[in-house]
C-alpha cells in the first residue's frame, strides 16, 4: 500500500509537469508563441546574467544561432532589487534579433515587463519574469516575447 502512494504521488507530480510547463529549467521563454531555448556553439556562452555599476544595472543575454534575446534594466536611485521594472524606451528595454539584421526593441507603445522575485547578493543568484513586444522600425513587424522566466547566477562588474 505504501509503494502504491509513492508511485500515485510520483505519476502526480509527472503529469502536473507537461510538455508546455517550463519545470525545472533556468531559464524559458516563448517568442510568437514558440518554446525558444538558449544554445552555445563552441566555446561560446548562450545565456548571461549581469549586475554592473555598483549594483545599479541588470542585464541578461540568451543567444541561439543568429537569434539573440537582451534585457536590461537600470536603477541608480536603489539600486537592482525586488520589484517590477517597466521596459520600453531608453535605459530599461528589451530587444529582439533574428537574423543578425533584424532588430526589435521595446519603445513607447510596445511595452513590457521585467519582475524581479528574488536577488541573493552573497550567493549571486537572481530570479524573475519577463515579458515584453518589440518593434522592427524598417519592417513595423512586432515580435512578443512572452512567459520569460530565469533563476540563475549573475556575474557582477
Amino acid at each position: 500500500m505504501k509503494n502504491r502512494l509513492y508511485l500515485l504521488i510520483l505519476l502526480v507530480g509527472l503529469l502536473s509537469c507537461s510538455k508546455d510547463s517550463f519545470c525545472d529549467e533556468s531559464f524559458c521563454v516563448r517568442i510568437n508563441g514558440k518554446r525558444w531555448w538558449p544554445s552555445s556553439g563552441f566555446k561560446t556562452n548562450s545565456l548571461s546574467f549581469t549586475l554592473t555599476d555598483n549594483g545599479n544595472r541588470f542585464w541578461f543575454s540568451a543567444t541561439n544561432g543568429s537569434t539573440s534575446l537582451l534585457v536590461s534594466v537600470r536603477d541608480t536611485i536603489n539600486g537592482i532589487r525586488v520589484r517590477d521594472y517597466e521596459l520600453g524606451e531608453h535605459l530599461n528595454a528589451g530587444y529582439y534579433t533574428q537574423d543578425t539584421n533584424m532588430d526589435f526593441r521595446t519603445d513607447q507603445t510596445r511595452t513590457g515587463s521585467l519582475s524581479i522575485s528574488s536577488i541573493d547578493r552573497y550567493k549571486r543568484t537572481i530570479s524573475g519574469t519577463f515579458h515584453f513586444k518589440a518593434h522592427n522600425s524598417t519592417t513595423g513587424e512586432v515580435v512578443e516575447i512572452s512567459n520569460g522566466s530565469f533563476n540563475a547566477t549573475y556575474y557582477e562588474f
